[in-house]
């Protein structure tokens, strides 16, 4: 599927204890791997009603990949009773995933720097080390706005600049923090249209 796509989902929810289950909610994520973490992405939820002991329910739900989801394979996470709302003693089998292959958003076919050069650098950044971003060029008077996202398609860092025409404008994209990996480095603004890939070691 391509990234920004919806995605019809059925799961279950079994009710093995002794007592009723009073109603909750099931949470979905996109994650890079089959455990939650604080990093993935929560992609929406589906309310549930109260199960009996020894009862199931079915549980549709529709799921929004994000637009800036970059391409790969991915695991959507089914989280029972999400939120904790539940009285449950073992927490530890209220989870289930299945796998999906994205393919994300092309990047941009016609891109566009009204007039300015766009350099980034230095690629590879190390992590905590800034990531300079530079236009220069006979471009328009205009305002630049950069965001730095992972694979997952979550905004980590932005920045912006005034551009002037005849300068060298530039704008330091912070890095601290970041895991190693690839990220993608998006420029927008009035005709202003581009993506870099940016490697951080």
């Amino acid at each position: 599927m391509v990234a920004g796509s919806v995605v019809a989902t059925e799961s279950y929810v079994n009710n093995i204890g002794v007592g009723l289950a009073s109603a909750s909610a099931v949470g979905y994520y996109l994650s890079a791997d089959p455990v939650l973490s604080a990093n993935d992405v929560l992609l929406g939820s589906t309310a549930t009603s109260a199960v009996r002991a020894g009862y199931s329910t079915i549980v549709p739900g529709t799921l929004t990949v994000p637009a800036s989801t970059a391409g790969g394979r991915y695991y959507v996470l089914f989280i029972a009773d999400y939120q904790n709302l539940v009285d449950d003693g073992n927490r530890n089998n209220n989870s289930a995933y299945t796998t999906i292959s994205i393919a994300g958003q092309p990047l941009a076919t016609r891109e566009q720097t009204a007039g300015y050069e766009l350099r980034v650098g230095p690629v590879p950044v190390h992590a905590g080390s800034p990531l300079r971003v530079q236009l220069s060029g006979p471009g328009p008077r205009t305002e630049a706005s950069l965001g730095l996202y992972n694979n997952l398609g979550q905004l980590l860092a932005t920045g912006g600049v005034a551009l002037l025409p005849g300068q060298q404008n530039q704008v330091e994209i912070p890095t601290t923090g970041l895991a190693a990996g690839v990220y993608l480095l998006r420029l927008t603004g009035p005709s202003l249209n581009a993506v870099r890939r940016v490697v951080v070691e």
